[in-house]
């Protein structure tokens, strides 16, 4: 399967001082991977939320809450018949949510990407 991401927003906040992109993929990522990632997002990121599919535990639905610095990645029990996909909202300082930085970000969250991080 390819993996690709479809990147909205921009347009989604009715604050002109705020911006969010959603990032969503049927691919599996990897738990270890993404702790990392949402470690490594810009500073103008102030939350990061969302359903995630891991390849670890690929029949439980994952949340992943990012405040800060602070994250979690939590199971939500089983899918349930809903649609196993990733699918991240970013929330940032508006003119600062770059589409290509996120994307390579989340990139390396990816089972089996180059970078070696999404090894597991």
């Amino acid at each position: 399967m390819t993996f690709a991401w479809r990147l909205s927003g921009a347009g989604n906040r009715d604050r002109a001082m705020e911006a969010d992109r959603r990032l969503t993929t049927p691919s599996s990522l990897s738990t270890s991977a993404l702790r990392e990632a949402v470690q490594r997002l810009p500073a103008s990121v102030y939350r990061c939320k969302g359903f995630v599919l891991t390849a670890e535990s690929p029949d439980e639905r994952m949340v992943v809450q990012t405040v800060g610095r602070r994250s979690s990645i939590t199971s939500l029990g089983r899918w349930n018949g809903r649609p196993r996909r990733t699918d991240l909202v970013v929330i940032g300082a508006a003119d600062t949510l770059d589409p290509e930085e996120l994307q390579r970000v989340f990139d390396d969250c990816r089972v089996g990407s180059r970078s070696g991080l999404g090894r597991d």
